[in-house]
């Protein structure tokens, strides 16, 4: 059987042992994560490029190319470029290096297969990369909207996690997600939607129930990435992407849901105020 024809393996029990790594690991990644962000726009643009940088290896792991150095450092160069174009005041040169970098794909592939998913994942690391960044280099609100972003994601994740654990009900997606449920999937929203409200009371100038919509709302496309990514490696009949991080297998599987999320605020932002798009995001009347 195929690679790409292999059933995904079945989801093991987490053992409290388990658990606890996760929670911890959780907790480093996000206290790093948080201490960029705050440092400035550069330190920032550091992290949101090495971490394409390793997203860009673990998809061609993830997508049955083996984890080729050659074609992740390929992939990484072109993404890690065409964020610096952005920070630099060139972010259409940026955007148009990503979707010229996806179709140059065609010329290294072996198959049409290998083209389609490597073309995917300069788009699905690249243009989320650019998005962070982006709403980050707003001078005036890119640290409180790329901190909204992190706290809905998160609060979404947490609140999906233990709802559905202590909920039960009916499977969200059984094909792709065996443990995920709609009880867990309305408890995510329902965690987003009451940390977007306090962050907004926290802001003070804005509309609490129009951020708290907007929560409710980047958390059905931040769990929409979490099935994409489920879905990716069911049919590849992969785990995890990696195992570079103790108890959550790879960097993908980890930002998943940041990857669509990150995407999705900086459309509604370049929808409504594209010269500021951090406040754009957050300042609801």
């Amino acid at each position: 059987m195929s690679r790409s024809t292999a059933p995904a393996p079945p989801e093991e029990a987490a053992s409290p042992a388990n658990q606890r790594l996760r929670w911890i690991s959780a907790l480093v990644l996000a206290a790093a994560a948080l201490a960029l962000l705050t440092l400035g726009t550069w330190p920032f643009f550091a992290l949101v490029s090495l971490a394409a940088a390793v997203a860009s290896w673990e998809w061609d792991g993830l997508t049955g190319g083996g984890g080729s150095l050659l074609s992740a450092v390929l992939r990484a160069a072109l993404i890690v470029t065409a964020v610096l174009l952005l920070a630099v005041g060139m972010g259409w040169a940026g955007l148009a290096l990503i979707g010229l970098g996806a179709l140059a794909c065609a010329f290294f592939p072996d198959s049409r297969t290998r083209l389609a998913w490597s073309a995917a994942g300069i788009l699905y690391i690249g243009l989320p990369a650019l998005a962070l960044v982006w709403l980050r280099f707003d001078h005036t609100h890119g640290w409180f909207a790329v901190l909204f972003l992190f706290l809905v994601v998160w609060a979404s994740d947490s609140g999906a996690y233990f709802v559905g654990r202590f909920a039960g009900g009916p499977r969200l997606a059984p094909r792709l997600s065996p443990n995920k449920t709609w009880s867990g999937a309305v408890g995510g929203m329902l965690a987003a939607a009451i940390a977007s409200h306090l962050f907004a009371l926290w802001l003070a100038n804005t509309s609490a129930l129009a951020l708290s919509l907007v929560g409710m709302g980047l958390s059905v496309v931040a769990q929409l990435g979490d099935l994409t990514e489920s879905a990716i490696k069911r049919t590849f009949g992969v785990k995890d992407s990696s195992h570079l991080i103790a108890g959550h297998g790879g960097l993908l599987d980890r930002i998943d849901a940041l990857l669509f999320a990150a995407l999705a605020g900086a459309l509604i932002a370049l929808l409504k105020g594209p010269v500021d798009p951090g406040r754009a995001l957050l300042i609801w009347s």
